[in-house]
């Protein structure tokens, strides 16, 4: 019995999707493109990068910050902290980066080499630390559907432990052991 379009389109289409949206290799951060605003070093708000890159924006449309290296400050949220280690049923290990104003956040995802001593360093930083910290990593786009339609967003994919600093003036790298 031949296989009917729609039983092709619920096996082949997602299968397609996954190809064309996850990443096709890693590619080297240094070969990724400096966004122009951080290509001095310079670390952008996160009300700055997304008034920069205009999200969040519509479904599909291109955007410009996609694809390129960014330095950004924020605040990380103690209750918005998930790595995968301690929450396996997870994708990604990620935390949230919050505007000063805490009413714009930043998703930042963490690869999974670097992800346990990053997660560890989050975890001893003392109950005083206000969260200030300056991650760099590669800005990714991506569609959120909602009920009412859809809109675009940014990610930020962490790749090293360096990428993230604690401290407003970036005084407290992770440890690189």
């Amino acid at each position: 019995m031949p296989l009917s379009l729609t039983a092709l389109n619920c096996c082949l289409l997602p299968l397609a999707i996954m190809t064309v949206s996850g990443t096709a290799g890693a590619a080297d951060e240094r070969e990724v493109p400096w966004l122009e605003p951080c290509a001095d070093g310079r670390a952008l708000s996160i009300d700055e990068l997304y008034a920069y890159c205009g999200v969040p924006g519509h479904c599909s449309r291109p955007v410009i910050c996609a694809q390129r290296r960014c330095r950004v400050n924020g605040f990380i949220d103690p209750v918005n902290i998930w790595d995968k280690q301690r929450h396996p049923w997870l994708p990604d290990s990620k935390f949230l980066l919050f505007n000063a104003a805490q009413d714009l956040n930043l998703e930042v995802r963490v690869v999974a080499r670097e992800a346990p001593r990053l997660f560890q360093t989050l975890a001893r930083q003392a109950d005083d630390w206000d969260g200030a910290a300056v991650v760099t990593g590669t800005l990714v786009s991506l569609d959120l559907p909602m009920m009412a339609g859809c809109r675009r967003a940014l990610v930020l994919n962490l790749s090293a432990a360096a990428s993230l600093v604690l401290g407003e003036d970036g005084d407290a790298p992770v440890d690189p052991k």
